[in-house]
């Protein structure tokens, strides 16, 4: 089941689609050599198809949850999986960051500046949680984390989702 997490950000980079469309049109008239026109709108065309695309990878990659993990996306560029098994609890984000934990810690996917993060799982213990996708690595790829925030427009939903699918998967590890 997918949880989006896209609302965030979709102003943002509706504002950037009118400013290279705009941005074009501009060069269009400005611009009197033809070379370096042709040059920049091309550049422009790209970076517009560029937006486009990063727009419909929010939409196409959620975050997604089974009875077997939850999977963590940032579009095409960033995917991280916890095992449902190593959930302890689920919870809307309360305040900025949890006392008890280092930011070591804390695994947060979100789109800084442009989201928070409003939804905390926290873990049984420690687990080691890979990183994978597009984006270049800051640190290491894979991190022992005690929790994971993320982004999710319904975080209501997308907790109920968790909890449904963390009890699915304990009553098939636990069969009475």
């Amino acid at each position: 089941l997918g949880i989006s997490y896209n609302r965030g950000l979709l102003p943002f980079m509706y504002v950037m689609v009118f400013l290279t469309i705009s941005e074009m049109g501009l060069v269009t008239i400005a611009v009197p050599w033809e070379a370096v026109r042709a040059v920049l709108l091309l550049v422009s065309i790209v970076g517009l198809v560029w937006i486009l695309a990063f727009m419909a990878a929010l939409r196409v990659f959620p975050h997604t949850v089974d009875s077997g993990e939850l999977r963590l996306r940032f579009g095409a560029m960033f995917v991280a999986a916890v095992p449902m098994k190593s959930i302890d609890s689920v919870g809307k984000e309360i305040g900025p960051h949890q006392k008890s934990l280092s930011p070591d810690e804390i695994l947060n996917v979100r789109a800084t500046g442009l989201t928070r993060s409003n939804v905390t799982v926290t873990l049984r213990e420690p687990y080691p949680i890979e990183m994978t996708g597009l984006v270049p690595k800051r640190g290491p790829a894979i991190r022992l984390v005690r929790a994971v925030k993320f982004f999710a427009d319904n975080p209501t939903l997308a907790i109920e989702l968790i909890k449904e699918k963390q009890t699915e998967a304990a009553s098939r590890s636990n069969p009475s």
